[in-house]
């Protein structure tokens, strides 16, 4: 493998390795405060944790859906 293919390469995995990242904790973490916020005003806890604990995690798993489906598609392609 050339240096530049290999360069290449290193930038398509760090770039997917931090929107892999920013997906998870993103669609984590917002849910998980507005629930906790909205416990606070509302004195429910911990229903609205619960809540947004259920919506980050479908949220979660369709992002990691929609990251992973270009490279699903092109192992596809390759058969």
């Amino acid at each position: 493998m050339t240096e530049k293919k290999q360069r290449s390469t290193l930038a398509y995995v760090l770039s997917f390795a931090f929107q892999f990242g920013a997906v998870v904790v993103i669609s984590l973490v917002v849910p998980l405060l507005l629930g906790v916020w909205i416990d606070k005003k509302m004195e429910t806890s911990p229903l609205f944790l619960f809540i947004g604990l259920l919506v980050g995690t479908v949220v979660v798993i369709y992002g990691v859906y929609r990251l992973l489906l270009p490279i699903i598609r092109s192992d596809e392609d390759r058969k």
